[in-house]
């Protein structure tokens, strides 16, 4: 799955395939909260409150753009590992922007024996992408999102939902 932060890959995975192995680098990023914070009210914590699939435990999204090479490499191994374990459905929630950046992903599971679809949400407006900036849960700021919108490589045999279907 590919599209910019906000537009509704995780939301549309778990109504879609609820049974899905779920690989995404941002669960890199997901941190326990500290005794400290588990003090204060959630809405109180100076970080993003995320929570993982069928999971109670809120975790803080602590992103650092120094790791973000890790983040992938993270995401990747655990790919890799579902991809040997022989899971019988993967998701790879990821931005991916550019082709060169979901097509290892792609070839690895052909070479592997799996059926491949690519869903992808794509950005046609300025008002989605100011939508997409209010309404993710990561932080992520509207110029980075306008960036992402950008620089997006359509894929040509992919399966394209709506913004905010």
């Amino acid at each position: 799955m590919r599209g910019p932060s906000g537009c509704g890959k995780s939301t549309w995975r778990k109504k879609n395939r609820p049974d899905a192995y779920v690989c995404s680098a941002d669960f890199f990023w997901y941190n326990e909260r500290s005794v400290r914070e588990q003090a204060l009210p959630l809405e109180e914590s100076p970080y993003p409150i995320v929570y993982k699939d069928n999971d109670p435990t809120p975790y803080n999204y602590i992103f650092n753009y120094e790791y973000i090479a890790d983040s992938h490499k993270d995401c990747r191994n655990h790919y890799i590992k579902a991809l040997e374990d022989k899971r019988p459905c993967i998701v790879v929630d990821n931005t991916f922007t550019l082709k060169a950046h979901y097509y290892p992903y792609e070839k690895t599971a052909q070479m592997a024996g799996y059926k491949v679809t690519i869903i992808e949400f794509r950005v046609k407006t300025v008002e989605e992408i100011k939508m997409l900036a209010k309404r993710n849960q990561h932080g992520v700021p509207l110029s980075a999102i306008a960036g992402m919108a950008c620089e997006f490589e359509p894929c040509f045999h992919a399966t394209v939902i709506e913004i905010g279907k």
